[in-house]
């Protein structure tokens, strides 16, 4: 087992760190397996490629924190401080980050497969190439978010503020957009088939050249020949 003594704190797998203070620390030789940082102070610390998996992360302050290449998956990253998070490929299978600030936040090439997202923050954040297949955005904030090359088939976005979102040429088979805020986005030459857009704000979105079909679900009163130009 892997030990390290950081601030006066013993760091192994299952230890308990409730609300330490290891804010600007260094813990890339640590192992965090299943470990216990329910509100800790990890304000700007180095975290990359640390293991994390399953561990409890609730409430916790990573502002600014490294945590590139880290595993995070099935941890419990609810409600905590991601805000400028360095979460460059990170392995978030599963995680769940409810309520996350992740303003700002890079996660390019991260996998956030099945990871529940729902009223998180992501404004401004870099999910270019992220694996968000099957994850949970219901109600989360996604304005000027970088979703370029992710893969959002199956995705749930009920309900989550899509204003001005570049989602042009992606694949959105099957997604979920019931009572989603699109105004302004950009879906042109999107693949929406099977998606479900009920309830959704569609003004001012572009749908050039989208791609529905009969299984696609358009807001009442919505006329797709008229709106979806070839």
């Amino acid at each position: 087992m892997v030990v390290v003594e950081v601030n006066g704190y013993t760091i192994k797998a299952g230890a308990c760190l409730n609300g330490a203070y290891l804010a600007g620390a260094n813990l890339t030789l640590a192992d965090l397996n299943g470990a216990y940082l329910n509100e800790a102070d990890l304000y700007m610390a180095n975290l990359a490629g640390v293991n994390l998996h399953m561990a409890d992360l609730h409430q916790a302050d990573l502002f600014e924190a490294d945590l590139h290449q880290a595993d995070l998956s099935e941890a419990d990253l609810s409600f905590a401080i991601l805000e400028g998070a360095n979460l460059y490929m990170a392995d978030l299978e599963g995680a769940n980050l409810e309520g996350a600030d992740l303003e700002g936040a890079n996660l390019e090439g991260a996998d956030l497969e099945r990871a529940c997202l729902r009223r998180a923050n992501l404004y401004g954040a870099n999910l270019y190439r992220a694996k968000v297949y099957g994850a949970d955005l219901e109600g989360a904030c996604l304005v000027g978010v970088d979703l370029r090359e992710s893969r959002l088939k199956g995705v749930s976005l009920k309900g989550a503020n899509l204003i001005g979102a570049d989602l042009s040429g992606m694949a959105l088979e099957g997604v979920s957009f019931y009572g989603a805020d699109l105004e302004g986005a950009n879906l042109q030459g999107a693949n929406v088939q099977g998606a479900d857009f009920r309830e959704a704000d569609l003004k001012d979105t572009n749908l050039v050249e989208a791609i529905a079909d009969s299984e696609t679900v358009w807001p009442d009163e919505f006329d797709d020949e008229m709106t979806i130009p070839a």
